[in-house]
């Protein structure tokens, strides 16, 4: 029997923002793992009190998919924790892919993203009505900084 592997965001550093369906999969998993460095350690932070106890896999950027394929192979079920959502701008979204192509199920559990934390706690609206959103790395382009005007165009993801 083949393991699952679960994205879970962690949300923006609140350990109560979690969502009920992280909390309970947290519980039940078999091995939490998270990146190695960075924002790893900070989604590690967030969930302790949900994964006291539990077996870590902390997984470099480049083999984090092989070494969480090993476990599911093994039929172990594991949460990738990741700060945010782990749909936006998160190294679950390559992990998942690789994990996928190597024949095994994964599911996503959203998170609340920091920006929409952050327009909570301002009490702002991120939008209203029909206003356009538009959220863009923070390491965007230089020629991009400063520019207000921007075609949107899809494009798929490149490696």
């Amino acid at each position: 029997m083949k393991g699952i592997l679960y994205g879970i965001g962690v949300g923006p550093g609140d350990p109560e923002l979690l969502t009920l369906k992280a909390v309970n999969i947290l519980w039940s998993a078999d091995i939490i793992a998270a990146s190695e460095r960075g924002s790893g350690h900070a989604a590690l932070g967030i969930a302790e009190r949900y994964i006291r106890g539990k077996a870590l896999l902390l997984c470099p950027a480049q083999t984090a998919a092989d070494a969480i394929a090993k476990q599911l192979g093994a039929g172990k079920s594991v949460a990738f924790i990741t700060p945010g959502d782990p749909s936006v701008y998160s190294a679950f979204t390559q992990i998942r892919r690789r994990v996928a192509e190597l024949g095994y199920e994964t599911a996503t559990v959203p998170g609340i993203t920091h920006f929409c934390a952050e327009a909570a706690n301002a009490g702002e609206a991120l939008c209203d009505k029909n206003e356009p959103l538009l959220v863009l790395p923070s390491a965007l382009p230089a020629e991009l900084k400063g520019r207000r005007n921007f075609t949107v165009v899809r494009e798929p993801y490149a490696n």
